[in-house]
This record gives C-alpha cells, structure tokens and sequence, in this order.
C-alpha cells in the first residue's frame, strides 16, 4: 500500500509539474517574507530583469517601492487568509508601462506560488474600447436627429437619444424594451415593413419619407 501510495503521488507531481511546464505564465514561488525561492518562465513570456537579479532577494530589494508595496501587501493577505489574492500593477517598460496581473495561492504554511501574466495589450485594448464607447455616447446623445438602436427581428427599442424622446413626447422608460408598433408610432405600418426589406436587401435606409405620431396623437413627417 505505501508503494502504491509513493507510485500515485509520483505521478501526480509528475502531471503537476508538466501542468506547470506548459503554462505560458511566469511562475515564481515565495516564502512568508516575500523572499523570491525560485522561478518558471513560460514559453511565451519574458523575463523583467535575468534572474540572477531576484532570485534569493526579497521583493523591496527588486520591485520599484510603490510595486514592492503591492505586491507585499498580497503576499501578506495570502499569508493570513490562505486564499487566492489578485493584484496588478505596472512596471517601466522601454515603450511605456508594462501592466502584469499576479495571482497569488498559498502551497504551504510559508510558501507562496504567484503566476503573472503580461496583460498591458488586454489594457490597452480594453482602454481603447471604453474611449470608443465613450465617443460613440457622446455622438448617439448629442445628436440633433432622433437616433434609436432596436432589435432587428422585433423592432423592439435597446436605447434612444433625447432628441427620439423630445421630438416623440415619451419618457425613456415608456419606450426601452417596447416596439414603435406597441407604442402606435406608425400611422401606415407598412413603412415599418419597406424599411426592413431595404435593410435586408440593400443594408441601408436613405432618405425614406414616413408619417409617425407622437405620444400627444399629433401626427408628424419624419425622414429616415
């Protein structure tokens, strides 16, 4: 029984260890002071500083102050929680700010692994998708025409601008989530229908001359 024991416990470092081989993330293992014991770089991942510059030092001694403070600061709360504990943090890079994610585990009463990943393109691109949207909001709401986004199978409203809602007379909550036909906007429900079949057809609407009511019953000419 204990060399079958030996054989399975084998065999599972054995799986571990080719587990860890084959992430593409830096690994490093610490003890309860922050002490680097030693280190796996993946296949896909490059190393800050050689390791000769951190292995057997304590992270004070190789961390900008700010980042050693973090990066402490988690190693700490690992240390007292024995949980998983997330930080990011950025370090100077030759083209700007390298931005690493680290997560921390406890694997004894005083080690600590910490996989690190490189997600500065993830951030940039994330940055990037927020300034578009951000762009895209301030061009939807400032529009001096009525703009709505709706589902194209139902027609039913996602969003509308102020100026849908001035020119219309509802309120936002008396239209998200509704269709222009449950609300009556439509005086000939046909135009609700040539619209969709140029959309399927031709991917665009121009110019098209419509009649709609406003939420009073005043009917209006819209062009969409």
């Amino acid at each position: 029984q204990r060399k079958q024991v030996e054989a399975q416990l084998r065999q599972t470092t054995s799986n571990l260890q080719a587990v860890f081989e084959a992430f593409p993330d830096l690994q490093f293992r610490f003890d309860h002071d922050g002490t680097v014991l030693d280190y796996h770089a993946g296949s896909t991942t490059e190393l800050y500083i050689p390791p000769e510059q951190f292995l057997g030092k304590k992270l004070q001694d190789i961390l900008p102050e700010r980042v050693a403070a973090q990066v402490k600061a988690a190693v700490t709360q690992v240390m007292k929680t024995k949980s998983l504990v997330s930080v990011e943090y950025a370090l100077p890079g030759p083209k700007g700010d390298l931005i690493f994610e680290a997560r921390l585990l406890p694997v004894s009463d005083d080690r600590i692994i910490a996989i690190v990943r490189d997600v500065t393109e993830r951030k940039h691109a994330e940055a990037a998708l927020r300034l578009s949207e951000e762009k895209f909001a301030k061009a939807f709401q400032s529009s001096p025409g009525a703009v709505t986004i709706s589902t194209f199978k139902e027609g039913r409203f996602i969003e509308v601008n102020d100026t849908f809602l001035r020119l219309t007379g509802y309120a936002r909550e008396e239209v998200i989530g509704l269709t222009a036909s449950e609300l009556q906007v439509w005086i000939d429900p046909a135009d609700s229908l040539m619209i969709r079949q140029l959309l399927m057809e031709q991917g665009m609407v121009k110019n098209m001359e419509y009649c709609f009511r406003r939420k009073s019953g005043k009917i209006c000419v819209g062009l969409v």
